[in-house]
């Protein structure tokens, strides 16, 4: 029942036991949500793009769940998040466009998640990417309020888009031991500095944006790397860096 106009107010204590998928995104339903609720049975839940409000409790999830995906996704959720105490059957965790606070604590995450969405909210503190989940394939913490450095020399083998931009990071950044099959790193509109070698990029990555930090040297135009601009490709993926001089290819 997706992309209808629903409103009203769902309560998860009511629907079937047996029931395994829920998709009602992209409605106008309202109301706060208990995930203690959802029965154990429950694999998919997706309430993106409504207007659910309040608190939500990822510890509250009920004990043996099978869930593998959950979307709240887009809605004006708030509070703060734990991500340490998720079901071990979880590979999909959907958060991102809330405004959720707090720290992140990315150190204890269990090795069946795969995806991690986070971007768009209120976190704010130090992240750790060094003991990522080894199956994860997409990470966003974008556009929070996140500070400090970080470590891209120990990310997981098959992780495929890493989103951090919009926060204010800072430091070096070393892309020289990137994961082979990357394919999207967005670290724009942070702060991070120091001069950055760009000669030993993984054949994979296509997407890369490090625009608007204070990053310096002299670097060449990696080939074939491009960001976006909006919806549109762009090849000035090294703009806004006020001390970097990029050479022609």
């Amino acid at each position: 029942m997706s992309e209808n106009t629903l409103s009203g107010i769902i309560k998860l204590a009511v629907l079937p036991e047996k029931m395994q998928i829920l998709h009602l995104c992209i409605n106008s339903l309202s109301g706060t949500l208990n995930l203690s609720d959802l029965s154990v049975e429950m694999q998919r839940v997706d309430l993106s793009e409504n207007n659910f409000t309040g608190v939500i409790f990822l510890e509250r999830l009920p004990e043996g769940s099978c869930l593998k995906n959950l979307s709240p996704s887009n809605n004006h959720l708030n509070g703060i998040i734990s991500l340490t105490s998720l079901p071990p059957s979880l590979t999909g965790l959907h958060l991102n466009q809330n405004t959720f606070e707090g720290s992140l604590d990315l150190t204890q995450l269990t090795e069946n998640r795969h995806v991690i969405l986070l971007g768009d909210n209120l976190f704010s503190g130090k992240i750790d990417l060094r003991h990522l989940p080894v199956k994860l394939t997409d990470l966003s913490a974008a556009n929070n309020r996140l500070v400090g450095t970080v470590c891209l020399t120990s990310l997981p083998p098959e992780l495929w888009n890493l989103y951090l931009n919009g926060n204010t990071f800072e430091g070096s950044v070393d892309f020289t031991r990137l994961p082979e099959n990357l394919n999207t790193l967005e670290l724009s509109n942070n702060m991070f500095s120091g001069e950055i070698d760009v000669s030993r990029l993984p054949g994979s990555l296509h997407h890369l944006d490090v625009r608007q930090n204070r990053l310096s040297g002299t670097v060449c135009k990696p080939p074939g790397m491009f960001c976006f601009d909006g919806l549109n490709l762009s090849d000035r993926l090294l703009d806004g860096n006020t001390d970097l001089i990029v050479e022609p290819q």
